[in-house]
């Protein structure tokens, strides 16, 4: 089969042809997952749209008005891991994709194609959940914008309509916060993860406001967990939180046949969601490791 490759020089021109009714169309920028997907046979596209020719007006990291950071979909993943605005106001996003695949495909992937990929094992959507970041899309029909609890899901679906274009990944001022990812792999820490737990605590004048919580890699699917959000406005205990990760892990759905029984599961949920909610609301140390 032959695959049209198409190289506009504009969004305009892109949307054009994204928009053109042919589902199997899709962009491509540093195509790291798409090429993988193509070269297994699970997706065969009939045009491809190159990006290449729009780093200029989608890719960078900078300041919104409202305080927080604008991060143009071809960015790479590496240029947002050291992007100065990134390490200094949003270490938690730094600390995930430190710990993501190797340099040498962060140097490649973007932002834009991370998020509208849909994979179930990706380190970036419970760390977006937590984050209480939105997506910036854009079609013939227009633009809008979608949070991060809308954008993933099922397995590779997202809410990207075929028609549309990410713009960039919008991140609200976060003011003075603590936040943690806990990935736990079966192998090295750049492996895909088992569990991918993000924590996000906000604080006004030392008390903490809000709690958000991402997980992913259980399902098909990045989640939010809404039931730990009971701690904001608080001033909780060890065993309040211990007891909050409890909950939160009966309330979720696991699956057989993955990598660690349901049992397992559940058990690594519990223990590594106490811990990431002891570093952000307690500011306990963090704790790097795999092991339970």
């Amino acid at each position: 089969m032959t695959i049209t490759l198409e190289v506009p020089d504009t969004v305009e021109e892109t949307l054009e042809i994204l928009g053109n009714g042919d589902e199997t169309v899709r962009p491509v920028a540093g195509g790291s997952g798409l090429a993988l997907m193509m070269r297994y046979g699970f997706f065969v596209p009939t045009t491809l749209v190159s990006l290449h020719r729009l780093t200029g007006e989608l890719s960078g990291v900078s300041s919104t008005p409202e305080g927080g950071l604008r991060i143009g979909a071809t960015t790479t993943l590496r240029d947002v891991e050291y992007a100065p605005q990134v390490r200094e106001g949003v270490p938690v996003l730094h600390q995930a994709l430190r710990r993501l695949a190797t340099i040498r495909l962060r140097n490649v992937a973007q932002i834009g194609g991370a998020i509208a990929h849909g994979a179930p094992q990706m380190d970036l959507p419970p760390v977006l959940i937590a984050l209480d970041a939105t997506v910036r899309v854009q079609s013939r029909r227009g633009e809008r914008s979608i949070a991060a609890d809308d954008i993933f899901l099922g397995y590779y679906e997202t809410g990207v309509e075929s028609d549309e274009l990410v713009m960039d990944l919008v991140l609200p001022p976060l003011g003075d916060h603590r936040g943690t990812y806990r990935k736990i792999t079966a192998r090295s820490i750049d492996d895909w993860p088992l569990l991918g737990i993000a924590a996000v605590a906000r604080f006004v004048a030392g008390a903490m406001t809000q709690v958000r919580v991402g997980i992913g890699a259980l399902g098909d699917h990045a989640q939010r967990v809404p039931s730990v959000e009971a701690l904001s406005g608080s001033d909780p205990t060890l065993d309040d939180i211990r007891e909050a990760a409890e909950v939160a892990a009966d309330g979720l759905d696991y699956h057989e046949g993955g990598m660690a029984s349901p049992a397992y599961q559940r058990q690594i949920v519990a223990t590594h969601l106490r811990r990431a909610l002891e570093d952000v609301v307690l500011g306990t140390p963090e704790r790097i490791g795999r092991q339970v």
